[in-house]
């Protein structure tokens, strides 16, 4: 296919600065592999060429395209830092042998040092102390009283995470913001170490700019800076990564520095069809500060964009499989299929839904609902009871109490199978025997817990009592800090679930268990399969259908996003719904309920109202109308739908 017009402008660029604004399906890969053989046909050596991507997929993309054309570097930029330390990381104090890090050892080492000093830490307070480190590292020009604010000004905390880093140099180890940090500040420090490096390179071009942090952007100008032959490509629409640090400013930062940048904007987008390209546009014009122009695509008419409200989030779930079955049964391919969702928790009800139907499906860039670690804890709590010799229940258990470690574990399970017991009768007979308070308290805590439920009650109601009982909750606060949220709403979601199973006549918890077990287990090896994912997981994929669930107020834009800063975070979650909408080809399916469940406090269901997301009116696929209040929101298509 010819490149149109403001592609060949970019695959022509030579020398200066350049931004390419490059909105979705616009063919930005395209632009990138085709301006190095265009380069090298004009008279650059390829090997001085550098392309830059965020991920290994995209480079091992670019390299394909690339295949027989020189290209002296295709790769990430943590992929990057690693050569350049390698290469000139004496300069700082480290071998050419240096260890990366990755995030498990990272939380283990932020342990290892707290031990060191002789200072208790929560296992949640490991999870905070990464987090802020690698802002403090990645941001560059923070202090170490920004660090200390970042750490809500506990000492404690302060003390690890600066020892942490600095045990990382004497250890000759880095993790993953270090890779970052320590080559900038390598090449900042040392001038014969950047006139190597720049003088390696006379061209860089730079993939979905939108996602650099505050370390990567300065690489790019330290990389650069000799030749000044820059080539940024992104999109400031597609910024849905505050949340690891990505700064948006970066792009008009970068005009700011460059005055003389030459601004190209593709305005072509080769996937979509007009009625979903005109949805997407429609919404994110409500942003301010925004580049580019008007998107077009040249894709002929097709399906209007519709959406479906549902009483509640099963009906959601039926509705979307019921439709995505129809699809199917008409010749549609199921990977040419995804679901999206703003938050994990949705996608317990639609796969429940789809296991009904008998369509295969795939969670994209997470675990399946029922796979997640903290999913697994709280069903091991309902297996136990069920079964007390359920021995691989026990463990899961035992490393959510505390104070029962292998060996104990060992122990009662050599009495177990000795005398003949259960591994709760095992539990009984141990305690009679143990002289550790420690372990006689948490085995005695677990067995009244489970005293205090019936296998015959409801199972929401039961889910619930354990949970509390074990307090759950706290332990994967304490466990993951500042990230338990996701886990918790997932855990919340569970007794959901388990609470409308009451309502459908299946009180058994027994049935329960054989349900999620046939679930996780189905369908695992066939190759054909829909995607589902977060909508943060579905940046830079293409569907034929896309089916975005859950737009309401609160999901999407998430309320947590608009606590701190309500106007860059409602700005960014009108971003992530643009991402949602544009990965659809031809179909553009939205969804909302009028209403959702959770298990109350008062041990039964409780139901509250939902709102259809702003969005939905922003883009104009929602139309409100003046008329009945019953029937307020409208499809595209004219027809209310409620399933």
């Amino acid at each position: 296919m010819q490149l149109n017009p403001e592609q060949e402008s970019a695959v022509e660029h030579v020398d200066g600065p350049c931004l390419v604004v490059a909105p979705p399906g616009s063919g930005k890969t395209r632009v990138l592999t085709s301006r190095v053989p265009r380069l090298v046909a004009k008279g650059v050596d390829g090997r001085r060429i550098m392309s830059i991507t965020f991920t290994n997929r995209a480079a091992n993309e670019m390299k394909e395209r690339l295949e027989g054309t020189p290209c002296g570097y295709i790769g990430t930029f943590h992929a990057f830092c690693v050569k350049i330390l390698r290469s000139f990381g004496s300069y700082l104090g480290y071998t050419t042998a240096f260890t990366i890090v990755d995030d498990s050892d990272q939380r283990d080492l932020i342990k290892q040092t707290a031990r060191k000093l002789g200072i208790t830490i929560e296992k949640g307070d490991v999870y905070t102390i990464a987090i802020a480190v690698n802002h403090y590292r990645e941001s560059i020009n923070e202090t170490e009283d920004d660090l200390h604010q970042r750490l809500l000004e506990k000492d404690h905390l302060t003390d690890v995470a600066l020892a942490y880093v600095e045990s990382l140099l004497k250890s000759n180890m880095i993790d993953f913001s270090g890779l970052l940090s320590e080559a900038v500040r390598l090449l900042k420090s040392y001038p014969e170490a950047l006139q190597k490096v720049e003088r390696r390179f006379d061209y860089l071009m730079v993939d979905e700019v939108q996602d650099t942090n505050f370390a990567q952007m300065s690489l790019v100008e330290l990389v650069a800076g000799l030749h000044n032959n820059i080539m940024l490509v992104g999109d400031h629409d597609q910024s849905i990564y505050a949340f690891r640090n990505a700064r948006i400013e970066n792009i008009q930062d970068f005009l700011n520095q460059h005055k003389d940048c030459k601004v190209i904007n593709l305005l072509i987008n080769y996937r979509s069809t007009p009625q979903i390209i005109e949805k997407a546009t429609n919404l994110i014009k409500f942003n301010k500060n925004r580049l580019g122009g008007e998107i077009k695509t040249i894709k002929e008419s097709g399906n209007n964009v519709i959406c479906k409200c549902f009483l509640d989030q099963t009906q959601e779930a039926a509705g979307v499989a019921r439709q995505i079955k129809s699809l199917l049964d008409n010749g549609a391919n199921p990977n040419d299929i995804a679901i999206f969702y703003r938050i994990n928790r949705l996608s317990e009800p639609i796969e429940q839904a789809l296991s009904r139907e008998s369509i295969p499906y795939e969670v994209i860039g997470g675990f399946s609902f029922y796979d997640r670690k903290e999913i697994k804890d709280c069903l091991a709590m309902l297996r136990f009871l069920v079964n007390p010799k359920d021995g691989v229940a026990f463990h899961r258990i035992a490393d959510t109490i505390g104070s029962v470690g292998d060996t104990t574990i060992g122990k009662i399970e050599t009495i177990a199978e000795q005398q003949n017991l259960s591994i709760a009768e095992a539990c009984e007979e141990f305690v009679k025997t143990s002289k550790s308070v420690k372990i006689k308290k948490a085995l005695e805590q677990m067995l009244n817990i489970f005293s205090r439920v019936h296998v015959n009650d409801p199972v929401g109601s039961v889910s619930s009592d354990l949970i509390d009982g074990f307090e759950y909750r706290d332990y994967l606060t304490k466990v993951y800090g500042n990230e338990a949220y996701d886990r918790i709403d997932n855990v919340m979601q569970l007794v959901d679930s388990a609470a409308l199973w009451d309502t459908e006549g299946e009180k058994s918890i027994e049935k329960y268990l054989q349900n999620v077990s046939l679930m996780s287990n189905s369908d695992k090896s066939v190759k054909d399969k829909i995607s589902l994912m977060s909508i943060h997981s579905s940046k830079g994929t293409e569907y034929t259908a896309v089916f975005v669930i859950g737009c309401e107020n609160s999901i999407l834009p998430h309320s947590l996003a608009l606590m701190d800063d309500p106007v860059n975070g409602l700005e960014e979650e009108r971003r992530i719904a643009f991402v949602a909408f544009s990965r659809a080809k031809n179909v553009l399916i939205t969804t909302y309920c009028k209403r959702r469940s959770r298990f109350g406090k008062n041990r039964r269901l409780i139901y509250y109202n939902c709102e259809p997301s702003q969005f939905l009116y922003e883009s104009e696929i929602l139309k409100k109308e003046k008329k009945s209040v019953d029937s307020i929101y409208k499809e595209e298509t004219g027809a209310y739908y409620d399933a």
